[in-house]
This record gives C-alpha cells, structure tokens and sequence, in this order.
C-alpha cells in the first residue's frame, strides 16, 4: 500500500486505497453497476490530491526542523488498521472450515515472528542516539541523523565524539547551518574558541541565525570582548526580539560596561520573556542594588528565589540588601542558606562575619573570618576584621600575625588599631 504518512502527514491517502480495498472486499462495488477500478479511482480522486499536497508540505516543513530520519515506520501505525482489518474479515471468508486448525497455528507462528522483530525494532528506539545510529545504518548522507547523533553525545558531554558526526553533516549537506552551529558548540566545549566561532560564522553566512550570534557573543564575552559580544547579541535581538537568553546576555555585558540603566533594561526584558528565570531576576536584583533602589533590589531576589529556592547567589544577594537595610537576622538566615548550599564561598562567610559583627556577637564573627580565610587566605580584608575581633577578644598575639598577613596581601590596617593593637602587646620581631 502506498504510505503517504511516512512524513507525518495527515493519513488521507491511505484512508483513500483502504477504501478501494474496502470496494473490492467486502462492499464489492467493483463491477456493480458498470463501476470499474479506474472509476472507483476518478470517484477518490480529490482524496488523493489533498494527501498529496499534505504530503509535500509537511515534508518541507520537516525538512526545515530536522524531523525527516530514515526511520518512519511510526507513522504508518494508522493507516495499517484498515489493512489488518480486512485480512481479519477476509481469511476466514476464504479458508474452508477444515484448516481452521491450520489457520490457527499458521496465525500463531506470524504473531511469534512478529513479536521478534518488533523485539528487535523496539531496541533502535531506546533513546535519540540508538533510533539516529540505526539511521545512520541503513542510510548514507544523512545529516539530519548525524546532528541528532552529535547532539546526543555533546548533551553527553561527549564533544570529541561529537565532532566527527557534526563534520560528515557537513559532507552530506553543506549548506546545514544547524550542524555548523552544533559543531561550534562541540568545539566551544573543548576549549577550541577560535574554531567554534568560524564555525558560527559559517553558519551566519548561510542564514542570518540568533543563535549563531548568541553564540558567538557568548565566546567574546568569556574573551573579554565586550563590544564585540554587545554588537552579536544586539543582532541575535534584532532577529528574534523575544531571545530572553540574548536579552540576559546583552544585559550582563552593558553591566560589566558599566551601562547600567541600558543593562536594566534588557534584564527587565529577559525576566518578562522569561518569567520562571531565576538568573534573571537574580541579575535584574543586582541592577537595581547599584543603582541604590535596596527595595526593588529585595523583591527581585526574592522572585529568584521563589523560582528556585537552592539559588546560592540569590541567598547571598539577598543577604547583603537586607543587611544595608539594617535587617541583620534576615540577612544572617539567608547568609546562612546560602552557606549551606555553596560551604566554601568565601564572600559569603566574609559577609556574615561583618553582619555578625554588627550584632556584637564577636566569636561567631570571628568562626566565619576564619572559614573566609581558609577558603581565600590572600584577601587583606578578611585578615585585618579577623585581626580587629581577635584584639577585642582579648587574643593579641594572634591578631598580630593576621596584621603581618594583611600586611603580606598588600593590605593596610588602621594605624589607630595598629596604636591600640601595640599599647596591648608590642609587635612580635619574629
């Protein structure tokens, strides 16, 4: 039977030969009548043409997604109903009532063989890269299952294996941007930059792609180029307005600029586009901190944070606005989750210490300088606080050698403190 749904189109085609069968057998309209086959035919006529045109247009439009594979077969579960049926009906019309004991172990042994290889089909569709690999089998040039293959093993964290399957996509087709932007994320991933962005290139070059320049703009940005990532995330914007992660981008770089109303913007942007983005609300927060609005700063933080409550930097962000509004238990609780989910973040325990110190509480304070230093030992403001706490914990000596190691990191303390430090306990010479 011709199967015009081996492209997912709308199965219109095989109702139309299921009812010439259904004609023939059981309706016997062939022959009634002066009815001929050619007339049953010009009679289905208009059926044939709709699934005709159905069929080329969701061909193209499969084409251009990268849903037309070698393997298919899922589409003609339908349109087989009609066949099954009739042979249902049909066999034992025609079979004499004597080999019905035949007919039963013949139908066993047809149902046993296909149970085996629908055992064995079964095991090409365990997941992307079997069906695709099975493709890549039975056919040749095909890149749309090289790409799916390649996408498989780099979500796999596989790019070196990837590679390859992204470049015989090229051999088979190449004006595939998809599989040049693919492999340019195999080869970002391997550290191979310059590569990845020709790659981009390429597929720029073919088809004016946001996500190549979202690509692109990514590597510039990791680079350090900033204009340069700014100029490929507009264009990815220009393309497609509603691309939230090139919003987010774009944003982040206008900050890192020092841009800030232009980044605000474009955050704003990103968490209408996206609302269940906790990276931007989480961004749009820090914005608005800089800019000193420590309200609007809060609420995003939040929104963050309800979106994604195990978000370590939402914790910490949010402890430090509500710190400078004074707020120091709700700045120590949130301080406190963030350390739970990221233990050896150095600013974070930094952070708390000074909170703590807000609150008189010195040997808390002094626990958390110590875990800021352990975790980053060359920062000169850990050691001079843990230093200052230590001289009023009465622990002059140890605050002496804190002084000698913010001395060491480049770091000045007060020469107050270094006065009232000395009148407690004269400098070692050691």
């Amino acid at each position: 039977m011709l199967d015009c749904t081996l492209f997912g189109a709308s199965p219109i085609c095989p109702h139309a030969v299921n009812l010439l069968l259904l004609d023939y057998w059981p309706l016997r309209r062939m022959g009634e009548g002066g009815r001929t086959l050619i007339s049953l035919v010009v009679e289905k006529f208009p059926l044939f043409m709709m699934s005709a045109a159905s069929c080329v247009a969701t061909y193209w439009a499969q084409k251009a997604g990268g849903s037309v594979v070698a393997l298919s077969d899922r589409y003609t579960y339908i349109s087989y109903i009609g066949l099954f049926v009739m042979i249902a009906w049909w066999v034992p019309a025609v079979v004499s009532s004597r080999y019905t004991r035949w007919l039963a172990v013949g139908s066993a042994i047809v149902l046993l063989a296909f149970s085996i290889v629908t055992w064995r089909q079964l095991g090409y569709w365990q997941n992307a890269y079997t069906i695709f690999s099975h493709a890549l089998a039975v056919t040749s040039k095909n890149d749309i299952a090289d790409i799916a293959v390649g996408n498989y093993l780099l979500g796999q964290d596989k790019a070196e294996q990837a590679v390859p399957h992204y470049q015989s996509a090229l051999l088979a087709n190449s004006y595939s941007d998809l599989a040049h932007n693919n492999l340019g994320n195999a080869l970002a991933h391997m550290g191979r930059v310059d590569e990845a962005i020709r790659e981009y290139e390429a597929a720029l070059r073919l088809r004016a792609n946001p996500t190549a320049h979202f690509n692109i703009a990514l590597q510039l940005s990791r680079r350090g180029d900033l204009i340069g990532a700014a100029s490929h995330y507009e264009k990815a914007i220009e393309i497609a307005p509603d691309h939230a992660e090139a919003q987010a981008g774009l944003a982040g770089v206008l900050e890192r600029m020092g841009k800030l109303d232009e980044a605000k913007a474009h955050y704003a942007a990103a968490s209408r586009l996206l609302p269940i983005s906790a990276e931007a609300h989480n961004n749009l927060g820090d914005i608005m901190s800089k800019r000193g609005n420590s309200d609007g700063a809060e609420a995003e933080y939040r929104k963050a944070l309800v979106i994604k409550p195990n978000y370590p930097e939402a914790h910490c962000n949010l402890g430090n606005a509500l710190s400078r509004k004074g707020d120091l238990d709700g700045a120590i609780k949130e301080y406190n989750a963030d350390i739970s989910l990221k233990p050896y973040y150095a600013d974070t325990h930094f952070n708390l210490g000074v909170t703590l110190d807000g609150k008189q509480d010195m040997p808390q304070a002094i626990k958390e300088y110590r875990l800021a230093a352990k975790y980053r030992p060359d920062d000169p403001a850990t050691r001079i606080n843990l230093a200052v706490n230590l001289f009023i914990s009465g622990k002059y000596a140890e605050s002496w050698k804190e002084v000698k190691l913010a001395r060491k990191y480049c770091g000045k303390p007060h020469p107050g403190f270094i006065q009232a430090l000395t009148a407690k306990m004269p400098e070692p010479t050691l």
